[in-house]
């Protein structure tokens, strides 16, 4: 008798402890098809573009669209570093003799004054800047050094590391270059050599103009002669592409179809245009 009564007084207290686990599960709001309760991950940030870095195989390396500088080297003699420097930067640049030394030193893509600051420490180094443009595009731009031994301000001493003339060719050559090619690649436009370049070319005397422009229109008409080459090679190469196809037209059942799946060449050509990497500047010699 007890039994049975202590078994009606727990049942409804384990009807009531089971209506207060089920009740919360059987009102909660259920997924939504095709979803799961975790939450979203967010967006990942774009990666910022990898600065270029020297090597030992290239000591010195100038990234014309960030205007940062990196230099490697293991006993390179400081007169060959600022060689490289005048070249890729189309930066003047003179040194006097005396402070002719070896460098070794490992410098990481930083803005070029910052790197030349670093290279040149305990030195005078006299800078020249030119002002370009107006208003909020105005900006100065470093288009000279002067490398004097410490505590020396008379630059008479000093002697350019790439004498007009040969610098004069050296430019003629990257500028015909970079003229064909900055009309259809716009990842070039953004150039600070060409900015130095330009910058400079407003100061050359008329007799340095003269034959700047001498040197330019022949290195345009040797740029446009390879061009014309080019494309005869690419007429001929593509004419022999066209009858095979037409051959395998007639042999390969189904050829035709596949064919027609392809990209159109000319939109292959654009694009091999707008993203391929640069040829590198021409080597002039002195």
């Amino acid at each position: 008798m007890n039994t049975r009564f202590s078994r009606l007084l727990h049942r409804p207290l384990a009807l009531l402890f089971t209506l207060l686990i089920i009740t919360p599960a059987a009102f909660a709001t259920p997924p939504t098809p095709g979803t799961t309760s975790k939450a979203a991950p967010s967006a990942a940030p774009k990666a910022a573009p990898k600065p270029v870095e020297a090597t030992a195989a290239e000591p010195v390396l100038y990234d014309r669209q960030q205007d940062t500088l990196s230099i490697q080297t293991k006993d390179h003699a400081l007169s060959d570093i600022l060689l490289r420097v005048s070249r890729q930067t189309g930066m003047e640049v003179r040194m006097d003799p005396k402070v002719e030394r070896k460098v070794t030193m490992t410098l990481k893509a930083q803005p070029i004054e910052r790197s030349l600051d670093r290279l040149l420490a305990q030195l005078s180094v006299l800078k020249q800047f030119k002002t370009e443009g107006k208003g909020k595009n105005q900006k100065d731009i470093l288009v000279s050094i002067t490398v004097l031994p410490e505590g020396q301000r008379d630059a008479s001493s000093a002697q350019r590391l790439m004498s007009s003339d040969a610098e004069l060719a050296y430019r003629a050559g990257v500028m015909s270059q970079y003229d064909k090619r900055a009309g259809v690649r716009s990842d070039i436009r953004n150039d600070q050599m060409v900015d130095r370049w330009k910058a400079r070319e407003k100061t050359l005397t008329a007799k340095e103009k003269a034959r700047y422009d001498k040197l330019k229109a022949d290195m345009d008409k040797r740029t446009a002669a390879q061009e014309k080459e080019r494309a005869e090679q690419k007429a001929e190469h593509d004419a022999r592409e066209t009858a095979r196809a037409e051959r395998k037209k007639k042999e390969i059942p189904g050829y035709a179809e596949q064919a027609a799946k392809k990209k159109d060449p000319a939109l292959v050509e654009k694009a091999r245009l707008e993203f391929a990497q640069p040829e590198s500047d021409p080597v002039i010699g002195e």
